[in-house]
């Protein structure tokens, strides 16, 4: 594919690029289970390895992935119960994946993604406790 004069063909290549890396690395830690989730009529098989997060949106919810956004109809109670355990409710409207933790600091947590995620005042130790834990256990 040759770049036009803007350099726009050689970007999506970088990402496409990109994109295989993190599909490779994916490949090392799949795991046999994925989340089967709906849309309205239509299934999604997700790896929970390419979760970022789950935000909760009242009767819809988007399951933030490396590649896409999948919304699905589940409730985060139903979500919660399909997830692996190093998954933590950090908020009613959001369960992180703990791998995707940059950083957490006083009411937030901070993905690699650069996105800033709140936790409440009342349970920011607990949270807080949870994701030292779970990055302790991968060590």
């Amino acid at each position: 594919m040759k770049a036009d004069s803007n350099g726009k063909y050689k970007h999506i290549q970088i990402c496409m690029e990109a994109l295989d890396v993190v599909h490779k690395l994916l490949g090392e830690n799949r795991e046999e289970t994925k989340l089967t989730v709906k849309n309205g009529e239509q299934l999604f098989f997700i790896n929970p390895y390419s979760v970022l997060y789950i935000q909760g949106q009242g009767k819809k919810n988007e399951i933030v992935c490396l590649d896409k956004v999948v919304s699905t109809s589940s409730t985060l109670g139903e979500l919660k119960q399909m997830l692996p355990e190093f998954f933590c409710q950090i908020h009613r409207s959001y369960i992180v994946n703990s791998y995707y933790v940059e950083s957490i600091r006083r009411f937030e947590v901070e993905m690699e993604s650069g996105e800033i995620l709140p936790v409440p005042e009342h349970s920011y130790t607990k949270v807080r406790s949870q994701l030292e834990r779970m990055m302790k256990i991968r060590r």
